[in-house]
């Protein structure tokens, strides 16, 4: 599991918003399948099974 913040510094080096993150797992997920990554509520995402 990651959360928003761990995701900012690995992915968005130049500082981007954790709103960021969520916008880019729309993106994922939209041009995958939806349950391949998880939302874990107030704590961040995690990398799913693919169906």
């Amino acid at each position: 599991m990651f959360s928003r913040e761990e995701i900012v510094r690995a992915v968005f080096p130049d500082g981007e918003t954790t709103s960021s993150v969520d916008t880019y797992v729309h993106y994922v997920r939209r041009k995958s399948t939806p349950d391949m990554i998880e939302t874990v509520r107030s704590r961040g995402y995690r990398a799913g099974s693919p169906s």
